[in-house]
């Protein structure tokens, strides 16, 4: 989950690894007696953070783009405006 958050892919965890943190957090949840959820509850919660690991670091890779994009153009100036100050006399 880290791994897709951050783009990191030395986060990712192999199959051991996300069985032994899975066994981790339910330990952890009978031993402070947290309920698991409304199972619609649970299952909302877990589409929106998959389509938050998913999508987000698709947003940032995007942001990532287009900011280099600007970075790469040349900065464009703009012709000092004329400006008429009528006659003095």
């Amino acid at each position: 989950m880290l791994a897709g958050l951050t783009g990191a892919k030395e986060l990712a965890l192999n199959s051991d690894e996300a069985k032994d943190l899975s066994k981790a957090l339910v330990e952890l949840q009978e031993v402070h007696g947290w309920t698991v959820p409304d199972p619609k509850q649970a299952a909302l919660t877990n589409l929106l953070m998959l389509a938050a690991m998913v999508y987000g670091t698709r947003a940032f890779a995007i942001y990532m783009r287009l900011k280099s994009e600007k970075e790469a153009k040349p900065a464009q100036t703009k012709p000092a405006a004329f400006v008429n100050h009528g006659e003095f006399t």
